[in-house]
């Protein structure tokens, strides 16, 4: 099947336009944001390129698009200018510090040991417990028959 990056969308006319240069309009907005186009049936019905481009059974080519794509395609193209690959390089000193900063003072093991001779074992986050939560059952577990009843005063269960 034909790749995605084979349509060019066109912003004049909100649309993909296919490499035989029919347009896909506008059909409906799903919701997770994404916007499908789709083709006309009956033009390619006629297309030399139907059996590389879909094999859908109504000859009908769908492609989506986010809502935010418009908004992704100015920050990338910022970013690969002389000026945007500069700044881009001192990542690693502000905000990528930030993270590993962050990273090492609320206990996550780093990736390297300190020194050498040193074995760090790997946690990953939201599989640590504190001490207190070892002791309760694991909320994730639906099998809960396992369970004493909690003994209450004055009432024997035993009987």
């Amino acid at each position: 099947m034909m790749r995605k990056s084979a349509f060019k969308y066109d912003q004049a006319s909100d649309g993909y336009r296919c490499p035989q240069g029919e347009l896909l309009t506008y059909a409906t907005t799903d919701r997770s944001g994404y916007r499908h186009y789709t083709s006309d049936p009956a033009r390619c019905r006629s297309c030399p390129l139907l059996g590389s481009c879909t094999g859908n059974a109504k000859a009908e080519r769908t492609i989506t698009r986010h809502v935010w794509k418009d908004a992704r395609e100015r920050s990338d193209a910022n970013r690969l200018t002389p000026w945007g690959k500069l700044i881009y390089k001192q990542r690693k000193e502000t905000v990528e510090r930030s993270f590993a900063d962050a990273k090492h003072l609320f206990g996550r093991p780093a990736t390297r040991a300190p020194w050498p001779g040193l074995r760090l074992i790997p946690v990953s986050i939201g599989h640590r417990r504190t001490k207190h939560q070892e002791n309760r059952p694991d909320p994730r577990h639906k099998n809960r028959s396992s369970r004493r009843p909690r003994e209450h005063p004055g009432i024997n269960l035993e009987k």
